[in-house]
């Protein structure tokens, strides 16, 4: 059984098209380090603007299936 603290998430019509690190991972309860660490490694995409990172909206499930099936 996986306990997890229910996150609540803004609907996909209502999101944003990009997230900033520290943005991204307060929807999971983690630093920005974290979702910076997760963009590094490949684990979810992101995109650069100059020196600036941005995470696209859709990693959003990417991340969920990733913390289901841990």
């Amino acid at each position: 059984m996986v306990d997890f603290m229910a996150l609540d998430f803004p609907a996909p019509a209502a999101r944003p098209a990009y997230y900033t690190p520290k943005e991204f991972a307060v929807l999971f309860s983690y630093t920005a380090s974290w979702a910076q660490r997760m963009a590094r490694e490949g684990d979810i995409q992101s995109v650069r603007l100059g020196r600036k990172l941005f995470i696209p909206s859709d990693q959003i499930e990417v991340v969920m299936s990733r913390l289901l099936n841990r």
